[in-house]
């Protein structure tokens, strides 16, 4: 009798368990219903994370095979310059890097050029893909938020201050 009395480790284990998540849900509930009384405007805004830019231009190239890991053959790659503002680029850069998405393709940095004397930078992204591909007239967006352009392109469809990409800006015919 005396050992039905004393708990074993199993129902002390089960009643710990219980006591938090009891503790977790009651946190998360608090935080909650503090989170939904706080206005809307105490989050940050989409245009904090993104960088105005002007396209300069956009060539091909060729990628060799020892350039890229696990290829065998040569293939083109797209390379597009933009213009920047260097004070912008960097407070935005200092939270993460920015992508440059032309339409829903990504293209990641390369290269900054800092430019001597000047509040501007010029920045080269790639991507490994045909440039026939992307859509003339394309929205531009350089953006710290990963992804954003393309889990929500309705975002960005109606804004009128996002450049758009033109084929005029190949440096030769792709």
């Amino acid at each position: 009798m005396l050992s039905s009395a004393i708990p074993d480790r199993r129902q002390v284990f089960r009643a710990a368990a219980l006591a938090g998540l009891v503790t977790a849900g009651l946190a998360l509930a608090s935080g909650l219903a503090t989170s939904s009384a706080t206005p809307a405007t105490a989050m940050p805004s989409a245009p904090n994370s993104e960088v105005p830019l002007r396209l300069l231009a956009a060539e091909t190239a060729q990628a060799t095979p020892s350039s890229r890991p696990g290829a065998s053959t040569l293939s083109d790659i797209l390379l597009v310059h933009v213009e920047v503002d260097t004070e912008r680029y960097e407070a935005v850069s200092a939270q993460r890097e920015p992508f440059l998405y032309i339409g829903a393709t990504e293209l990641r940095p390369l290269h900054v050029q800092r430019h001597p004397d000047s509040r501007r930078l010029t920045v080269t992204f790639l991507v490994d893909l045909d440039a026939k591909l992307l859509e003339d007239g394309a929205l531009m967006v350089l953006t710290s938020e990963y992804g954003a352009p393309q889990r929500e392109p309705q975002r960005y469809a109606t804004r009128s201050d996002l450049p758009r990409f033109s084929r005029s800006a190949f440096r030769s015919a792709p």
